[in-house]
């Protein structure tokens, strides 16, 4: 078998990983999630044919500094004697090439090729909840946020506590990979998952990143459509579409793959990424045509960043929902003393509105959703949001 090698930016060995929601999970707790990418009616579930979530300061992913560089499993081996050869002969079994850096199991302990303690075990593979907040990035990286509002950016904060840290990282459950603030993942059995819709944004906006965090080391993302509200992929590895559970089981749920996500995650332009496409999922909703006795969208009802925020909440956990469920809490209105025309609301109007939208939230099958929106009313009370109507800004 040919040894990995690493990638050229040019080459068309592309890879992304979709992480896992841990709906209503304290941070740091491993829950069974509930998949936000998980498709839902009339959403695309199988593969396209169109290709396309504060700690030290992580080592260097340079390959000559981090001990990433491409290896033979005999050097992956002097580099860790101690470590199985599990992942490399269950990838061999399969006619894969193993990653070019080795990764090991101490207890429960997952321990890197610099012998750095990266992730716990847990059922199938590994998590950790990660130590960068999306308040602590936008603190220490404004800069690199510029094309989002302040409102955007306020709403995204708001969210991320009922999500994760932007380091996030499991590999346990039925997603085989889940990764970030939002815990997107790489889809279960042969369904299309969002984070390759992340990775693939990296690679758009920053293709120099992308190739230093993942295309070298054989990486990649197929069938990837911008145009899709909630855009959805695959991973490539060294060429192949990563597109079935055996696949994902066998390239995925590896502690290589975590270390090598884990890694990516901790570096700021990973992060803005993250937090970018985070910011702007309410575009897959703001829009929506909400039944009622008037034509009129989402952004029409809910213009608070309190409200989208919590719209946005219902939609990371269950985004087939959020119109249904906003339509009812419109509907609920009718017997009270708000205009039926949402152009002349005042804030009071609006709050009437969420109360509603939330009591009828609660009610559904999204996962500890009273919690969440407790959450994020917290954050309202903390300034991190507004509840003025109008405030919400793109």
């Amino acid at each position: 078998m040919p040894k990995l090698v690493a990638r050229s930016p040019h080459q068309d060995h592309r890879f992304l990983a979709k992480t896992a929601q841990t709906d209503g999970a304290t941070v740091g707790t491993p829950t069974t999630p509930d998949k936000t990418d998980a498709p839902g009616k009339g959403a695309r579930a199988k593969r396209t044919a169109s290709v396309a979530d504060a700690r030290e300061p992580a080592p260097s992913l340079n390959p000559r500094t981090a001990g990433l560089a491409p290896a033979s499993a005999g050097e992956a081996a002097a580099r860790n004697p101690g470590a199985p050869a599990g992942t490399t002969a269950r990838l061999a079994l399969r006619g894969w090439q193993a990653p070019p850096f080795a990764c090991h199991i101490e207890g429960n302990k997952a321990i890197g090729p610099a012998g750095e303690v990266y992730a716990s075990t847990f059922r199938l593979g590994l998590f950790n909840p990660g130590a960068t907040a999306i308040q602590t990035f936008v603190e220490q990286h404004p800069e690199l946020l510029g094309a989002l509002s302040p409102s955007l950016v306020a709403v995204a904060k708001a969210v991320s506590p009922n999500e994760g840290c932007l380091d996030a990282i499991n590999t346990w459950d039925n997603s085989f990979l889940s990764v970030g603030c939002f815990q997107w993942t790489a889809g279960t059995d042969d369904s299309a998952g969002e984070l390759p819709a992340v990775v693939a944004a990296l690679e758009r906006d920053n293709p120099e990143a992308f190739a230093r965090l993942f295309g070298q080391y054989g990486l990649g993302v197929s069938g990837v459509d911008f145009a899709e509200a909630v855009p959805r992929g695959f991973f490539t590895y060294n060429g192949e579409l990563v597109d079935n559970a055996a696949k994902k089981e066998g390239i995925l749920r590896t502690p290589e793959m975590a270390y090598l996500f884990w890694k990516a995650a901790q570096d700021p332009a990973f992060q803005s990424t993250e937090v970018t496409c985070a910011a702007r999922r309410v575009f897959a909703f703001l829009d929506g045509a909400v039944a009622g006795p008037a034509p009129h969208t989402v952004r029409n009802y809910v213009t608070s960043e309190y409200g989208v925020a919590q719209l946005l909440d219902e939609h990371v956990n269950r985004p087939g929902h959020v119109l249904e469920t906003l339509a009812a809490a419109v509907a609920g209105m009718a017997a009270g003393p708000s205009s039926p025309d949402p152009a002349v609301w005042s804030t009071l109007d609006e709050g009437r509105l969420l109360e509603q939208y939330l009591a009828l939230r609660a009610a559904t099958n999204m996962t500890d959703s009273t919690a969440r929106a407790q959450r994020i009313a917290q954050a309202a009370d903390a300034g991190v949001v507004s509840r003025e109507r109008g405030s919400f800004v793109t």
